[in-house]
């Protein structure tokens, strides 16, 4: 009785243990248990993890599932699971509460006095949601987040499904996963969206447009943007802090690089403002390419137009007034 009792480990946070017959275990505790499932007789050597994965079902953890348990006895051994789970997860909150308020300073407003909860607050977990909004907002605080990220919609939805998911365990993706895996698939994610933009281009042409802007730090950018029949679509943008003159000619190697990567036979115009040194791109960029035509852009010629008509308008009721006033005054005299 004695040996056996010495062979079974703790069951307060793994009750799974109770349902398998532990045959040898290291002297210390830690490692590997070589252990008997009582349901179907299997022997397996491994951890809790390899107890769990086997009266489970669940895959790919290198132990076969167990065929001799009945569904009531799965059913009862899976609410055992989950309520020490939630035991465990709940122990490991209280220790953070713990420390968080031995962090906060002592008149801190974090820091509420102990008060009786109503049945309200029971039943809504407002002291639960208040620790998880203390949490949310810590981490907006230490990183430096705007506060308008908590607008952000993928925040929002990632924030929900982790509050209606069942996944047990779940942690946040590493700083290595977020640029590297994740950042690579997403990458992918957008250029399946926009493949069926970029085939119009082949099927009935495309413009290239142009924009110049200035960020907050005012360097210039020059922003590409590719329009056809599929609707527009933002293509790069070309930092030009660097460049100290933005002449005809590096304007055109721009573009004609651009009408590389898209392919000569499928650009039908490029689109700019009316400036000179993007005029005599224009021409450098029909010389090449007689196909592609140079097109000014309509907004920025009705701007010209509209400061003209406004300084002619300006001029002519001036030297009318003075014309006015020079009639009146040989008048009188």
């Amino acid at each position: 009785m004695s040996s056996k009792k010495l062979l079974n480990p703790s069951k307060d946070d793994k009750p799974l243990w109770l349902h398998v017959e532990v045959l040898d275990a290291p002297i210390g505790g830690g490692g590997n248990r070589k252990w008997r499932c009582r349901y179907c007789n299997k022997i397996v050597t491994g951890s809790y993890s390899k107890v769990r994965a086997h009266l489970l079902k669940i895959s790919n953890m290198g132990v076969e599932a167990c065929k001799g348990i009945s569904d009531d006895v799965y059913r009862q051994i899976e609410a055992e699971h989950k309520r020490a789970e939630e035991k465990v997860a709940k122990e490991a909150m209280n220790v953070r509460q713990r420390n968080q308020c031995m962090a906060y300073q002592g008149g801190s407003d974090l820091v509420q006095p102990k008060k009786r909860k109503g049945a309200l607050e029971l039943a809504f977990n407002v002291a639960d949601r208040d620790e998880i909004d203390k949490d949310c907002a810590m981490m907006f605080y230490t990183g430096g987040i705007s506060f308008n990220f908590a607008r952000n919609p993928f925040f929002r939805n990632y924030s929900l499904k982790l509050a209606n998911s069942n996944v047990a365990g779940y942690t946040p993706p590493t700083y290595n996963r977020l640029r590297t895996t994740l950042l690579s698939q997403q990458k992918q994610h957008v250029q399946r969206l926009v493949q069926p933009v970029k085939d119009s281009w082949k099927k009935k042409g495309a413009s290239i447009c142009s924009d110049g802007w200035c960020d907050r730090q005012q360097k210039p950018l020059i922003n590409i943007m590719v329009a056809s029949a599929a609707g527009p679509m933002f293509l790069k943008s070309v930092d030009a802090s660097q460049v100290k003159v933005k002449d005809a000619e590096y304007i055109a190697a721009l573009f004609m690089e651009i009408v590389e990567e898209i392919g000569p036979e499928h650009v039908v115009q490029i689109v700019t403002d009316n400036a000179s040194n993007y005029k005599a791109a224009g021409a450098l960029i029909e010389t090449k390419y007689p196909r592609i035509f140079w097109t000014p852009c309509v907004v920025h010629s009705n701007v010209i137009i509209f400061v003209t008509g406004l300084l002619l308008n300006f001029v002519l009721t001036s030297f009318l007034e003075i014309w006015i006033w020079s009639l009146e005054f040989v008048h009188w005299q």
